[in-house]
């Protein structure tokens, strides 16, 4: 990889400064990666899910671009509960709460209505061997549906829903111990399963049918120090790319990919190490996500756009008090 360019903070900064945000306590953001963003309202708008740890606090801002309009605080929640992600599952436009309880054999959905809790749901894991590493509309009906892996055996199974019911299930594929899910993209209108290899840094696409596993697409091997950190659409052409970050260097990456692979592959920057990697929004409606970032000195939340291996825009969304931690949600 070439063409490195070295940020400072002064290149991020821009001037804005934090709306609404809840009272007291740690804060982490949500940044939704298993769906296309956490749109509470239907407004077509991505909006941001909060978590406050220590006061079992969950908060939601509903954003206009990188504006924060309103502000709602849930809770307290139960203690061993965590968000894991937002999806849509009742198909009204507006993203549902997903929470994790303990190691994650017990799931719970809330249904949301703009910033109201209209109805919660529990959801359990298929056995205690199981646990969930995706959602995503893996049959492409509109609904999202719910990825599994049996962590001894290391298959792969989907149950798909249909609003709160789950209308079928299926094995989609076996998958040795070594393989690690690293995401659900969307490549050419078809949701893939993003793996891992965590010996040799392999990394492959299993391409589905929705019901099955049609093939293993390579797409190259990386060394270790290089992570998978988010999948996202930064062309705006309806399919999603792979971020990497190198934890050596803190510097960024991008795989723009397409139907037969990676079509190209670059570094956007290497970072001050202040500066942490914390998920991707589409901020501006644009259908591009964009780069959220966490600085630990001064407490910024950061924003880059995107356009192909440079950064257009640079600003800064919120400052934060630096007990406030953005944790990316895995789901795992």
């Amino acid at each position: 990889m070439s063409n490195i360019e070295t940020l400072t903070a002064d290149d991020i900064a821009g001037v804005q400064f934090l709306y609404g945000a809840p009272a007291g306590g740690p804060i982490s953001i949500s940044s939704a990666p298993f769906d296309r963003g956490a749109d509470f309202t239907g407004h077509g708008m991505p909006d941001l899910l909060w978590f406050d740890p220590a006061a079992r606090l969950a908060g939601a801002w509903l954003l206009n671009g990188d504006q924060v309009q309103s502000t709602q605080a849930f809770g307290p929640i139960g203690a061993g509960w965590q968000p894991v992600t937002v999806a849509d599952f009742d198909k009204s436009g507006r993203g549902d709460i997903v929470w994790k309880y303990g190691d994650g054999q017990l799931y719970g959905v809330w249904r949301m209505n703009g910033l109201t809790v209209t109805s919660t749901q529990i959801l359990t894991a298929p056995n205690s061997n199981y646990a969930l590493v995706g959602i995503a509309d893996i049959n492409d009906d509109g609904y999202p549906d719910i990825l599994w892996r049996d962590k001894q055996a290391g298959t792969l199974f989907v149950w798909y829903y249909q609003g709160t019911n789950v209308v079928g299930t299926q094995t989609l594929t076996p998958l040795s111990p070594e393989w690690t899910v690293e995401g659900t993209p969307r490549v050419s209108g078809q949701v893939e399963i993003l793996i891992r290899n965590r010996s040799s840094g392999a990394v492959e696409l299993l391409q589905t049918n929705g019901a099955s596993v049609v093939q293993n697409l390579p797409l190259g091997t990386v060394p270790l120090n290089w992570q998978i950190v988010a999948c996202g659409d930064f062309s705006g052409n309806g399919t999603d790319d792979i971020v990497w970050m190198d934890t050596s260097s803190n510097t960024l990456g991008i795989w723009y990919l397409g139907p037969t692979g990676v079509v190209s592959e670059g570094i956007v920057a290497t970072v001050p190490p202040d500066w942490k990697f914390a998920g991707l929004e589409n901020l501006n409606g644009s259908g591009r996500s964009s780069i959220l970032w966490r600085e630990s000195n001064v407490g910024y939340v950061g924003v880059w756009q995107i356009q192909a291996f440079g950064i257009s825009q640079s600003y800064i969304l919120a400052t934060v008090p630096l007990a406030w931690q953005i944790q990316p949600v895995t789901g795992q």
